[in-house]
């Protein structure tokens, strides 16, 4: 994992200090026609039960499967108050039924037997995974290129 340390100082989101273009960004001017869907829960329910939460899905061009990070929550005490965050990931072949590959790259929740790609850069908390679409001459040889929160204001990163 490549990042670029950005210390303490306050940073304009995506400043371009930090990002060497601007991912070919074009401005569209259309009409916008709004429309109301109401929801309606899927009868077979997919979730992931007592985890996940701010959550990123995409469908990999590559192989058809649908890709999901999200973030996992530890509540470790609640006498002192502790607990932290993790990046998770997840997948499925239909949006409805998941798999939670065992990854064992990160301790969380006491052991590594999990699906957990993300812990902050101390060990700490990661949260609030987003995947940035931007065109492939722009990913430097990685496949995907993700945005997260850090609780290490000491080690922020992009």
């Amino acid at each position: 994992l490549n990042t670029h340390d950005i210390g303490t100082t306050s940073q304009l989101f995506i400043d371009d200090h930090l990002v060497d273009n601007r991912w070919g960004v074009e401005y569209l001017t259309e009409t916008v026609i709004r429309r109301f869907h109401a929801p309606i829960k899927h009868p077979r329910n997919p979730l992931i039960p007592g985890q996940g939460g701010l959550l990123n899905v995409i469908r990999d061009e590559e192989d058809g499967l649908f890709r999901m990070w999200y973030q996992e929550y530890w509540d470790q005490s609640m006498e002192p108050r502790l607990y932290t965050y993790a990046i998770a990931y997840a997948e499925s072949s239909d949006g409805l039924d998941w798999t939670l590959p065992r990854i064992g790259e990160h301790e969380f929740k006491g052991t590594k037997d999990n699906n957990v790609v993300l812990l902050g850069p101390t060990g700490g908390r990661a949260e609030s995974p987003y995947l940035l679409h931007v065109p492939e001459r722009f990913k430097r040889g990685y496949k995907y290129v993700m945005l997260y929160l850090t609780d290490d204001p000491k080690s922020s990163r992009l």
